[in-house]
């Protein structure tokens, strides 16, 4: 999986973007046959076994995020994070064939799009809590708005989930 630091040095000189949300992701996913007796549950209705990969799972985020990257390998212009999907174009006309080899290679493998969700032919994008555009990448406002009023820590416990909330943001922009 890319840190959101690696996929955002990949949007130099870029003007044309997309975000693609994918439907009921870890639901896309289908169980390994062994399995699906492992996932059982019990419903006033009987026995139900999950055929696709239910939400929940220890390495649910894990496993679909190897999948969707090995469906998308070899493509430099776009970053997947788990659902999310950023498409990155220098122009129109590549814009255009970046967004026909993702559709292709997102219909190969089955996978659906949530169209509500998506973003098609933008000059800016928010992505992963980051506003991207020709001009550069920038933090949400509203996401700084946050951190900047987040009570002092008094705690060791307080003090590590205070710097896990500003270490997002300040790991990107020194």
């Amino acid at each position: 999986m890319m840190l959101i630091s690696d996929i955002l040095t990949k949007l130099n000189n870029k003007t044309c973007f997309s975000k693609i949300d994918l439907k009921e992701a870890f639901h896309q996913i289908p169980m390994n046959p062994d399995d699906i007796c492992k996932k059982t549950i019990i419903t006033p209705f009987g026995l139900f076994e999950y055929h696709k990969m239910p939400f929940g799972l220890r390495n649910a985020a894990q496993t679909f995020q190897r999948h969707i990257d090995h469906v998308l390998c070899g493509l430099d212009f776009v970053s997947p994070y788990l659902d999310d999907i950023l498409l990155f174009s220098e122009d129109t006309a590549s814009y255009l064939d970046h967004l026909h080899t993702i559709f292709q290679r997102l219909n190969d493998n089955n996978l659906l799009i949530n169209v509500k969700k998506c973003e098609y032919f933008a000059s800016e994008v928010q992505f992963l809590g980051h506003s991207i555009s020709s001009f550069g990448v920038f933090t949400i406002p509203g996401k700084l708005n946050v951190i900047t009023t987040l009570l002092l820590p008094k705690s060791l416990t307080n003090l590590r989930s205070f710097l896990g909330a500003v270490n997002f943001i300040t790991d990107l922009f020194p």
